[in-house]
């Protein structure tokens, strides 16, 4: 076991190690990763909000519903975890760390003072995915699966973390979502150590699905270039990942892509790309391609697909629920028109998608091309609002539905 340093108190500030680069003079758009959601505790139907702060600029949402900075933190935030109590956990990859942020009087803002670093450096290397769960913290670093103790409340560790689980570190695709199940294992996104190639070890471009307790794990779903978020559907128990196609065969040729894993299936990777399209850059074997699976969604091309959530809270009218909204990051590889930079809501009738993909949230990308925030990663506050992390702009905000509870709001 190795020791997690440094854990802060609530009132100790937090200065970035590196400063956050906003582009807000070019029209360069860089790349920016996400996350994995986790649920969180029961929602109510209604938000408590005393106090909105609003954003920089205007985002846009469907009728009746509003948005707040939950947190403006100035650094570069990428998973989300709602933890028993309401807490939210929030990792940090480029600072190693992992940060706690109370809203303990329920106005919908971080608690005045309250931030605290629950843990950072030491075994912390890229952490990314969070999983909380009663007596434990778990955290997918870059190079292994983590667990800290953790109790109701706790703005730190009671002891050190422990290594559940080794991952090949880095790569081209070096972000690690985590997610646990309903079944109590743990399952955790590697990416690719390349755009394309054939790897030497077997659980890069793959979802591991790995025992929380003993550690072992195995390959659950192989052939995913870098799932970059994990949900499972909360009636059927399905886990679904989003994954970033390859790049260099031109902006809309390669999608991104929601797959819907099962045991043992592969999505292509690196010989195939969605609908069990051919890389003729690669040699596959006779009929390698119609054995995969094709994705659930295709969405743009190179547009930084990220984060996903399973709208299962009570906040949001009946019309928004049990549906899939997934954070698009953006991305500075698209030639043409750049693309994502926003969160969409892809209706469910069921397990699977009942037809086209609307915008839910957008605005994080001007008329003029320039961004000035990229979100990564979503997760369900304890009332019902959905949080969104932005790693380029370095908050956290919390959409909400304020319009009225017995009206049926317009909805695609």
């Amino acid at each position: 076991m190795a020791l997690v340093a440094g854990a802060c108190s609530a009132a100790t500030p937090i200065p970035p190690r590196s400063p956050l680069a906003l582009d807000n003079a070019t029209p360069a758009l860089p790349a920016f990763v996400a996350s994995s959601p986790t649920p969180g505790p029961a929602p109510t139907t209604r938000p408590a909000l005393t106090r909105v702060v609003p954003p920089l600029e205007p985002l846009s949402l469907p009728p009746g519903f509003g948005v707040g900075v939950f947190a403006d933190l100035g650094l570069p935030v990428s998973g989300l975890a709602t933890a028993p109590n309401g807490d939210l956990f929030v990792s940090v990859p480029s600072e190693d760390r992992i940060l706690v942020l109370p809203d303990r009087d329920a106005d919908g803002v971080l608690d005045d003072g309250a931030l605290a670093v629950y843990a950072e450096g030491g075994v912390l290397r890229r952490p990314y995915g969070i999983v909380v769960r009663p007596g434990w913290l778990y955290v997918a670093s870059t190079d292994a699966v983590l667990r800290l103790p953790y109790a109701d409340g706790d703005l730190q560790p009671s002891g050190p973390a422990e290594r559940l689980a080794e991952l090949p570190p880095d790569g081209d695709q070096w972000a690690r979502p985590l997610d646990m199940g309903p079944d109590g294992k743990l399952y955790v996104g590697v990416g690719a150590s390349c755009n394309v190639c054939e790897e030497t070890d077997v659980r890069r471009a793959a979802v591991l699905q790995i025992d929380p307790e003993s550690g072992e794990s195995k390959i659950y779903s192989a052939g995913l270039r870098s799932p970059m978020g994990l949900a499972f559907h909360p009636a059927t128990g399905d886990l679904w990942a989003s994954d970033r196609g390859r790049i260099g065969l031109g902006d809309d040729r390669v999608p991104d892509e929601l797959n819907r894993l099962s045991p043992g299936a592969h999505f292509g990777w690196p010989y195939c790309y969605g609908a069990q399209r051919r890389d003729t850059t690669l040699a596959a074997e006779p009929g390698f391609c119609g054995a995969t699976l094709a994705p659930m969604v295709e969405l743009l091309g190179q547009a930084g697909v990220a984060g996903l959530r399973f709208y299962d809270g009570l906040q949001f009218p009946e019309t928004y629920r049990g549906d899939l909204y997934v954070a698009l990051s953006g991305s500075g590889l698209r030639r043409e028109l750049p693309g994502g930079y926003n969160i969409v809501r892809v209706p469910m009738n069921g397990w699977a998608p009942r037809g086209d993909v609307f915008d839910f949230a957008s605005g994080w990308l001007r008329p003029d091309t320039r961004r000035w925030g990229s979100p990564v990663d979503l997760e369900l506050a304890a009332d019902g609002a959905l949080l969104v992390s932005d790693e380029g702009g370095g908050r956290i905000y919390r959409i909400y539905y304020a319009g009225d509870p017995e009206a049926t709001p317009e909805s695609p």
